[in-house]
């Protein structure tokens, strides 16, 4: 990290509150001084360590910022630890099997056995935000309101002993991490670019989660958050990487999620 910015780390280290602000002027004083693209570009508050060396300013903090140019300032969020569901050692999954139109028997559920492998493997469940959102900040896991991310998330809750979401914007997330809604998605990002977020994710994920080999990564979320090498990058550290839905169409998705029962 760059010393004109050890300044703002300490600032930040002291800070009790949940969320800092500082106007852009007032960072600029500071630090003594902010490139112009601080001003205007996302890219440079990118939460990794690996993606800028400024970055460590906040992230040594235990923060993650997250700019709003329109008004004129930064928002340094405190990084919440990760949620874990009430998952025990041994536990099964069961899916009930879709009743075609004009059937008249119920067809019985389908048990999908799933067992960790030990106390110490743990099973991770990725999430990929959606454009749905509400209109007011909110933690992350309220922030996505469609049915397919409400799927998502009751079944990584059961299924994981942890869960992040997966944002085209901020990256790793936590779901109690505050976040405000955003307009970006990686639909519509070019091959590089979905190649330097899928570098900058798995860098976080390193730095957040800390895998060792064996443990068991579980995505809910479409190729373009996890084709572009998180999925290689997970698999070279070890790890197991599974994708329940994979190869499903929208509606199949939303089908699949809707007929998972737990016990």
């Amino acid at each position: 990290m760059a010393s004109k910015y050890a300044t703002l780390t300490e600032l930040l280290k002291n800070r009790v509150e949940p969320v800092v602000k500082f106007t852009f002027d007032e960072l600029d004083k500071l630090v003594g001084g902010m490139p112009a693209s601080a001003r205007r570009h996302a890219a440079w508050w990118a939460n990794s360590r690996t993606a800028h060396n400024h970055a460590r300013a906040w992230l040594d903090a235990e923060r993650h910022a997250s700019p709003r140019f329109n008004e004129g300032y930064v928002r340094f969020t405190s990084i919440p630890q990760p949620h874990y569901g009430d998952l025990s050692k041994n536990a099964t999954v069961e899916v009930r099997p879709e009743v075609r139109s004009g059937s008249t028997n119920e067809q019985s559920h389908t048990t999908i056995p799933f067992t960790r492998q030990d106390s110490q493997a743990r099973r991770v469940g990725l999430v990929g935000c959606v454009k749905d959102k509400a209109e007011v900040e909110r933690p992350a896991r309220d922030l996505y309101l469609s049915p397919l991310f409400q799927g998502r998330r009751r079944y990584v809750e059961q299924s994981c002993s942890e869960w992040w979401i997966l944002s085209a914007l901020h990256g790793l997330v936590a779901p109690d991490e505050l976040l405000e809604p955003y307009d970006v998605t990686l639909n519509d990002a070019s091959f590089p670019e979905r190649r330097w977020w899928s570098e900058q994710v798995l860098s976080q994920i390193i730095t957040r989660i800390q895998p060792v080999p064996g443990d068991s990564f579980e995505f809910h979320a479409g190729i373009n958050y996890r084709a572009f090498g998180l999925e290689d990058g997970l698999r070279r550290l070890g790890c197991e990487v599974e994708c329940p839905t994979e190869g499903l169409r929208m509606g199949e998705q939303l089908s699949y999620y809707s007929r998972v029962r737990w016990t």
